[in-house]
């Protein structure tokens, strides 16, 4: 990308899908370069006109004007040599494994796999039309559904410690660890932005805070998330501690009770009458 970023700055993208726009304005945006997108041929010949791009990418299958009369239009204007891709024929390429480019005659065999995620129910986006069905049946091969963070609370202190050692590596610190508590906070909140909110949380307090071991206080959470997920008895309560000790001792039992200052029977006891 860098090579590329020396001689292409404004790229106009050209598809009749809104989606695939908005995910390939995202990607390119995000590698530093300026984007315009259009919904359709004809918008794509007006923005092409009225302003300077160093690159198009088209979408090829678009109803009215498609993308290779955008192709025509390009070549017989002022500026006929603005290097130009041309998409198009994804199922055909996941169901054959093959593609001609725009303008070619030769067939290229390729050997891929695509992986690919939502945190959208795409049968239902079929349903309502937002979504292509050829591609989606194309698509669903293996699915694999995953829970939300908060469905899955073990994984939170081996994504902490993940994300503390790469902060430390990015920003330059040498943050050690977590106290307890603030394990507890980060196990008792809800995370309705999952993984991501997760790794932006740890690294926003590894920038901001000067200590070695990592207090509650350093991570800043949104308290509206916070309530929801506060236990509302005193039962629940126990069993959020009981859990959260149980995650950072990995199940240990005798550790985990010798935490939480009770006996190892009455904390299996305890598992027990909550499972």
């Amino acid at each position: 990308m860098d090579k590329l970023g020396d001689v292409v700055q404004r790229i106009l993208v050209i598809d009749d899908e809104k989606g695939i726009l908005d995910v390939v304005q995202s990607v390119l945006s995000r590698a530093g370069f300026k984007v315009e997108i259009a919904l359709n041929g004809r918008k794509g010949i007006q923005k092409f006109d009225g302003g300077t791009f160093d690159l198009v990418i088209t979408d090829i299958l678009m109803p009215e004007i498609d993308g290779i009369e955008v192709v025509k239009h390009i070549r017989n204007s002022d500026r006929p040599y603005t290097p130009i891709i041309g998409c198009s024929g994804t199922p055909w390429l996941l169901e054959e494994g093959e593609f001609e480019q725009v303008g070619g005659s030769k067939t290229i065999k390729v050997d891929v796999r695509i992986i690919a995620a939502t945190h959208r129910d795409l049968s239902e986006e079929v349903q309502k039309g937002n979504f292509r069905e050829d591609l989606y049946y194309r698509l669903y091969v293996i699915p694999m559904m995953l829970p939300a963070l908060r469905d899955r609370k073990s994984d939170i202190p081996h994504l902490i410690s993940h994300f503390l050692e790469h902060s430390n590596q990015k920003n330059d610190r040498d943050v050690k660890e977590i106290t307890d508590e603030a394990l507890d906070m980060m196990m008792s909140y809800s995370w309705p932005g999952n993984v991501r909110e997760l790794q932006h949380v740890v690294e926003r307090a590894v920038i901001m805070s000067n200590n070695v071991i990592m207090k509650s206080e350093d991570f800043l959470l949104e308290q509206k998330n916070w309530k929801k997920m506060q236990p509302s008895t005193l039962e629940e309560m126990e069993r959020t501690m009981i859990e959260a000790s149980l995650e950072r001792n990995q199940g240990n039992l005798t550790k985990a009770a010798s935490q939480l200052g009770i006996t190892r029977q009455t904390l299996y006891n305890k598992i027990k009458r909550y499972q």
